[in-house]
Order: structure tokens, then C-alpha cells, then sequence
């Protein structure tokens, strides 16, 4: 459970943990995401959302690209959910 949680930290713009897949891998394998496509979304996102301040902001800006960067988005609403 506990890398469950961990993987929400990886969302957040400010951590240090930022778009880092294997922190997010657990969570993703536990709500059946495709890791291929998270670990593709998450190399990208980490170049184009390098400057985002909030959770809430990179949530805004995924879903400009949903079509693009679904897995990753589907991540972030899951954590959001949770946290």
C-alpha cells in the first residue's frame, strides 16, 4: 500500500519525485493503467509541465492534451480523487 501512495506524490510539480515512473509504476499497475503509455506520458510531461506550480494546474493542462497523454491523465484524476 505504502507504494501505492507514494505514486500520488509523483504528481505533484513541486516534488522531488516529479513524473518519476517507477514511483508511479505501483499505483498504475494497481488501477490497471498501460505502463507503456504512462511511462511515454510521463518522459513528455516532464519536459512540458516542468514550470506548473500546482496539482491543480497540471490537471488543467493534461487535459488540453487527453487524447495524447490519457493514462497519465486518468493518474492524476485517480490521485486526486484519493487525496
Amino acid at each position: 500500500m505504502t507504494g501505492i501512495l507514494l505514486g500520488i506524490s509523483a504528481i505533484h510539480p513541486k516534488s522531488k519525485l516529479f513524473m518519476d515512473f517507477d514511483v508511479m509504476t505501483p499505483f498504475a499497475t494497481h488501477y490497471n493503467l498501460n505502463l507503456d503509455n504512462l511511462k511515454q506520458n510521463c518522459e513528455t510531461a516532464k519536459m512540458f509541465f516542468k514550470d506548473i506550480e500546482h496539482i491543480f494546474s497540471l490537471y488543467e493542462k493534461l487535459n488540453d492534451f487527453s487524447h495524447s497523454m490519457y493514462d497519465l491523465l486518468k493518474f492524476v484524476k485517480i490521485s486526486l480523487t484519493i487525496g
